[in-house]
């Protein structure tokens, strides 16, 4: 509705990331996308959310050598 677009890129059956915000998108739907490749642009703010299945991630702490995500 105010024509900016939103990225969903999911890392595992559970795990996603949505980047909102975005005035041009360059990844096609379904393409794999790579960390040191664009997947979009905004001149504006963008806003980037983790998730796990639904649930929105607020932060990490480390465990040893392991990432534990906060809900």
């Amino acid at each position: 509705s105010d024509g900016l677009y939103s990225v969903t890129i999911s890392h595992s059956s559970t795990f996603s990331t949505v980047i909102s915000g975005l005035e041009n998108v360059y990844a096609q739907i379904g393409a794999t996308v790579y960390e040191n490749v664009p997947v979009g642009y905004s001149k504006g703010k963008s806003f980037v959310s983790m998730f796990d299945s639904d649930a929105i991630l607020t932060g990490y702490m480390l465990s040893g050598n392991q990432i534990v995500w906060l809900g």
